[in-house]
């Protein structure tokens, strides 16, 4: 068995980018508990059930009811939550985990190594969108006893993304409460039952979710506050406003816009983190419905793409605080590829491929109409200059705003869209989370954040397998390097900017333990300094 020490090799680190802004320092000082911590969110989730969701506002809720066997740590190293100890085979094609003892759900039951491998291969596995492939070849677990879980793996997958799944994707949940024919149907799915240090209390649908403290926590101090108070906001000009008015505490993931922060930051009860959220940073990208007929044509695609100032859109949406991207992956990662070309501004040259492709301008100026679809926030303000891009080579634009639920029905299950945009996310290491967008394997009607643009090739997917499977890690690199260079050629999805995510806080919000990706720890030491 290989040691948990040499995980570090197999996978990706993040390093800050140049333009990391202003960072959260605070001072060691002795906790005190009690006290409501309000936290302002986007939208309601589509469910709180985090076992089997992937986004980002669901995550950020349910990883305070569930529990995961690891999380990720600022040094990009792992430690363990339900887990006290683990290690895999050096063909990376078995895991072994032992539990902690005297961990209970919050209906008092024991966490036990049957849970943990129902709510792997039964709910991540077929329900979770990124599970679904990177968990396709755990095809069984041994359960030598109630303490002990060996997955066992048909295709070898290297440590770092199949830990990081863990950490990122892999809660678990009571069996005895979620073993049913249909999880979808399941009423209990929206009064979630977990381990974690918060127990679920009430949902006011377009109002708040309200979390209690969990008093029975095998961590006996804690959680050091006595509820969270999730506050759906839709409007980021009223979350500001409320930051200012101290009608909440904290915001995650770029609660406000940019414009605001430079304002809010300078209020003297105001901290902005720049770092908790940097294995959770990726991409924003459009993604291009190839079943639509002028999209199929990658001359088309690559018209659109020099059409798209990046610059503009780093400066005029991210107030400098974002970098044009090249590819799926961002170029802070190791596993970048820096032979990327940049994708330039061109208007003239994107004329003339529009016009090679047969589809000369008409009697109006306008070749054809595409429907644009942003996805909230910094992502509206975008598709209105994307619709003023294309405007410039004589494709007329469409915009399209729909809430947060039905946009992603639109794009991952109907498939009605043109062009999306999109956060792709690298959350802690590609393969869990961009591969899909590319990999004709992750055609899945119904599955968010998967491949909705219908892109289909061989060379990709042979691409994929080999980076899904490779234990060596300059095989691995290699890969990875041949998947970016195959999608810059083929651009299903068109890069825009690698963009900073950013936290709010009230200074009198005590983090508690931060990392590289603190909305999605449980708070169990985040408390109130009164």
């Amino acid at each position: 068995m290989i040691s948990r020490r040499t995980v570090l090799a197999m996978g990706g680190g993040l390093s800050l980018l140049p333009w990391v802004g202003r960072l959260v320092a605070q001072e060691a000082k002795q906790p005190s508990s009690g006290g409501v911590l309000r936290v302002a969110v986007y939208d309601d989730p589509r469910s709180i059930f985090s076992p089997i969701e992937t986004g980002d506002l669901e995550l950020t809720i349910g990883s305070k009811i569930f529990e995961t066997l690891l999380r990720l740590k600022a040094d990009n190293s792992f430690e363990g939550v339900l887990a006290e100890s683990w290690k895999y085979s050096p063909d990376g094609t078995q895991y072994e985990f032992r539990l902690r003892d005297g961990i209970h759900f919050h209906d008092g039951k024991p966490l036990t190594s049957e849970d943990v491998a129902f709510s792997i291969l039964q709910l991540g596995k077929k329900y979770n969108a990124f599970g679904s492939t990177l968990f396709a070849n755990v095809t069984s677990a041994d359960l030598p006893d109630a303490k002990t879980v060996v997955f066992k793996l048909t295709k070898p997958m290297p440590p770092f993304p199949f830990l990081g799944m863990l950490a990122a994707f892999g809660p678990i949940a009571p069996k005895h409460l979620y073993d049913v024919a249909d999880i979808l149907k399941n009423p209990q799915i929206n009064k979630p039952v977990g381990s974690g240090p918060f127990r679920f209390k009430e949902w006011n649908r377009s109002s708040s979710i309200v979390l209690d403290r969990n008093p029975d926590f095998r961590e006996k101090a804690q959680p050091y506050l006595d509820q969270i108070v999730f506050r759906i906001i839709t409007d980021p000009g009223a979350r500001a406003a409320a930051f200012e008015a101290d009608e909440i505490d904290a915001g995650v993931n770029s609660p406000v816009s940019k414009a605001d922060l430079k304002r809010i930051s300078e209020l003297p009860f105001i901290a902005v983190d720049a770092t908790g959220n940097k294995a959770t940073e990726g991409v924003n990208a459009l993604e291009v419905n190839l079943r639509r007929k002028e999209l199929s044509d990658v001359r088309v695609r690559r018209a659109i793409s020099m059409a798209i100032d990046r610059a503009f859109i780093c400066n005029a949406v991210y107030s400098g605080m974002a970098a044009p991207a090249r590819g799926p992956i961002r170029s802070d990662s190791f596993l970048f590829e820096p032979a990327l070309p940049e994708l330039a501004l061109n208007v003239e040259e994107a004329n003339k491929l529009l016009d090679e492709a047969g589809y000369p301008k008409g009697a109006d100026g306008w070749r054809f109409t595409l429907n644009i679809d942003p996805n909230g926030d910094d992502l509206n303000v975008i598709g209105e200059y994307i619709k003023q891009a294309i405007a410039n080579i004589g494709i007329n634009g469409n915009i399209i705003v729909s809430d947060y639920a039905t946009h992603n029905a639109r794009i991952y299950t109907d498939y009605d869209f043109d062009l999306s945009i999109q956060v792709i996310s690298t959350l802690v290491d590609p393969q869990i989370s961009v591969f899909d967008y590319y990999w004709s394997k992750a055609i899945s009607k119904g599955r968010w954040q998967t491949n909705a643009t219908d892109y289909r090739n061989e060379e990709m997917d042979k691409a994929i397998d080999v980076a899904e499977s490779a234990i060596d890690a300059d095989q691995r690199l290699a890969a990875v390097r041949q998947i970016q260079t195959i999608a810059a050629r083929d651009l299903p999805l068109i890069p825009l900017v690698e963009y900073e995510s950013h936290n709010v806080f009230n200074k009198r919000v005590q983090l508690g333990s931060t990392g590289p990706v603190w909305p999605l720890q449980n708070w169990a030491d985040a408390w109130l300094e009164k």
